[in-house]
């Protein structure tokens, strides 16, 4: 007899909060266990992420964990915002978004407010 246990999916490792330079990239993780292994999908203002020109998922599985960064190249201000991940397998599903408080919060600074702010701390030397 083959027995295999059965895990609903928890996320051990929620993305956390990140600030990022606009034009540059960035990446938030989550990490999920259960079995079968779970999905993970990211969402940014409670709105599903898509894969994109700037935006690109790097999964990583094992028998019962698994890794998903998202990845943000070339990084805009319009990413900023609030994200969180869901971890989904047939036996359910958990999201780390049902807390606000839970949310990680993507902060992306302007280059012209770094410029400023560089520009500033070079001539007050």
């Amino acid at each position: 007899v083959d027995v295999q246990v059965q895990l609903i999916p928890d996320i051990i490792q929620a993305p956390m909060n990140t600030v990022c330079i606009e034009g540059g990239d960035c990446t938030l993780s989550c990490i999920a266990i259960g079995v079968p292994s779970p999905s993970i999908i990211y969402f940014h203002n409670g709105v599903q992420v898509e894969i994109n020109d700037g935006i690109d998922f790097e999964t990583s599985s094992s028998y019962d964990q698994t890794q998903v960064l998202l990845h943000f190249v070339n990084i805009q201000l319009s990413d900023a915002g609030e994200y969180h991940c869901q971890a989904d397998n047939t036996l359910g599903s958990v999201s780390n978004g049902t807390d606000v408080s839970n949310n990680a919060t993507l902060t992306v600074n302007s280059t012209a407010s770094v410029n400023t702010s560089l520009s500033s701390a070079i001539a007050n030397e």
